[in-house]
């Protein structure tokens, strides 16, 4: 759940230039809200379904000169039972940050955050034993959970001291300087750390014992920890009132600290990126152009291991590791006198192997283990996109059709590497992707001031290269129709009603099982509507404060429904106050 969040953008398509890696199919900002009184806070206290208890608050304010802004937040989320009444799943946030104001052209901006997690995970789904076999030329079988009759596969197990820790803390300063009019920069450094555990204990459920599974005889563990630090310094101009060009250039350094089967790895990798692009506003703004394009050169560090033998990575340095270059360009023209924007979007995105994919291992001894490859391609995309906006009726109606096509031109995946040269039998290695097309059509619409309806529906063609186990190219776990829709309802100052949908048609989905692993079981799950209802109603409010009572159901029409074999939660409610002052 996210607090103290202004707003949220979503940009549809790669957006390696503007934001690096891992931008291979859009990207999503989080925009923090940002204090504009002297003084202000919130609480929000809730419970509900599931053994949920929730609270959270925060004060932010500056000060009479406003030259000093500050705001601080922290969140408490806790399961106490969850789906199977042992799924504990709690979790800690803390945020703080701050902004000075140096002078009338200068600011100094801080940010520091933490969170610490815990949950009780479950062991995967497994296919039945003992299935007759499918006929032939049939590849999927239906989803039937057990135990209703006809079964095919089971849900997940519970595994009561089968646990994950999560913590992850990081920091951000930044110097904001403007110059002169047309040149401003900023200047600045962040860091995150993350640590994550994973414990697996010799307790699982009588069902799973029952089919052969078994865990091992004293607790396990697995350790995974990360450290990410960058050094960047971003430059505006503004060429002319219509035109703007930006530069960057970023320094960044990861490094991974890991402990699998008993091996512990220890690995970094360095990177320079260079960030170019050019904004230009034409014809009073109705034309806009951009074009951005990036460049990341990485060099990798040898890696160590604590099974101190003879290692296929002694000669990282000298590999070529191989750089990666996007570009992309938009358009986006207006016409005032109906109300119409036609835009068009393409290039490239992508996506750079992480420490683990390079320097993947596990085990010790003759069991030991290396199935990463430092030399490994990132993965990349190719994509265009584009449509029209309508506005009418006062920007009270808004009407949108899109067109977009990706196409994976190259990816990671886990296989048996051809002519290896790190003598691998298996590990991660570049493969060609497939591609994915489709239609989005989207409607909003505010026929009264207390009335407001969104909706939408994605159309997607996703194919791979070579067949899956469903027998077909299509791409398992995406169901090739999706909408939703969105009322909101003011019928007095006080109350607000909230419905939300979202409903998706059936897609298949491979069950690899407990100890039934090979062949590999796919199913075909069925399509499902989720509704999700919330009501507001503001109990007090005055000049400076108001408090108000909020109660969500989510799956409202208690849909029974699996994601990836798991059983998701039926009908929950959830209540709660939130003030604010």
């Amino acid at each position: 759940m996210l607090t103290d969040v202004e707003r949220i953008e979503v940009l549809r398509g790669a957006g390696s230039t503007l934001y690096g890696t891992n931008a291979i199919g859009g990207t999503v900002n989080v925009v923090s809200r940002q204090p504009d009184e002297p003084f202000a806070g919130n609480l929000f206290l809730e419970g509900g379904s599931l053994g949920l208890w929730a609270a959270s608050g925060g004060l932010s304010g500056q000060t009479r000169s406003k030259h000093l802004a500050y705001s601080i937040q922290a969140d408490h989320f806790n399961y106490t039972r969850g789906l199977d009444s042992q799924d504990t799943n709690r979790t800690n946030r803390g945020t703080a940050r701050a902004t000075y104001d140096l002078g009338s052209q200068a600011r100094l901006w801080v940010r520091f955050h933490l969170t610490d997690a815990f949950a009780f995970l479950n062991e995967s789904p497994s296919p039945v034993p003992n299935l007759l076999p499918l006929p032939a030329g049939v590849f999927v079988r239906q989803a039937i959970a057990a135990p209703r009759p006809g079964a095919t596969f089971y849900p997940q197990f519970n595994d009561p001291d089968y646990h994950q820790r999560n913590r992850f803390y990081g920091g951000a300063a930044r110097l904001d300087h403007a110059p002169n009019r047309s040149w401003n920069y900023s200047l600045g450094y962040q860091s995150l750390r993350t640590r994550r555990s994973i414990d697996d204990g010799p307790a699982i459920s009588p069902l799973a014992q029952q089919l052969g599974f078994e865990d091992p005889p004293t607790t396990a563990r697995d350790h995974y920890a990360g450290a990410l630090d960058e050094v960047f310094w971003r430059n505006s101009f503004q060429l002319a009132t219509w035109d703007s060009a930006h530069i960057a250039l970023d320094f960044e350094r990861a490094a991974l600290d890991q402990t699998v089967f008993g091996l512990q790895t220890e690995a970094a990798q360095r990177s320079l990126e260079l960030q170019a692009w050019n904004h230009a506003r034409l014809l009073d703004g109705r034309l806009q152009i951009q074009a951005a394009f990036q460049a990341q050169r990485y060099s990798l560090d040898p890696p160590r291991f604590s099974d101190n033998t003879d290692n296929p990575y002694t000669n990282v340095k000298d590999l070529g590791v191989p750089a990666t270059y996007s570009g992309d360009v938009s358009l986006a023209y207006f016409f005032a006198r109906s109300g119409t924007k036609v835009r068009l979007h393409a290039g490239n995105g992508y996506r750079a192997p992480s420490l683990f994919e390079r320097f993947g291992s596990g085990g010790s001894g003759i069991f030991r283990l290396y199935f990463g490859d430092p030399a490994l391609r990132a993965e990349r995309s190719n994509f265009i996109d584009g449509g029209f906006d309508q506005y009418a009726f006062r920007n009270k109606l808004q009407l949108s059709a899109t067109y977009f096509y990706t196409r994976l031109q190259t990816i990671i995946d886990f296989g048996l590497p051809p002519n290896d040269p790190f003598r691998r039998s298996f590990g991660y290695l570049n493969l060609k992707g497939g591609n994915a097309r489709g239609v989005e059509f989207s409607l909003s619409i505010q026929p009264a001031r207390f009335l407001e309806v969104q909706a939408s529906y994605t159309l997607t063609r996703s194919n791979q290269p070579s067949p899956t186990s469903a027998g077909t190219t299509r791409v398992l776990g995406l169901a090739d129709h999706q909408a939703t829709f969105n009322v909101n309802l003011r019928p007095t100052k006080r109350l607000n009603l909230n419905l939300q949908g979202y409903a998706l048609t059936s897609h298949d989905f491979p069950v690899f099982g407990l100890v039934f692993a090979i062949p590999v079981e796919t199913y075909r799950f069925p399509g499902y509507t989720l509704l999700d209802f919330t009501a507001s109603y503001v109990l007090f409010e005055r000049e400076r404060s108001k408090m108000r009572w909020i109660t969500r159901v989510d799956n409202l029409l208690n849909q029974e429904y699996y994601q990836g074999g798991f059983l998701a939660p039926q009908a929950t409610v959830r209540t709660g106050i939130h003030f604010d002052f």
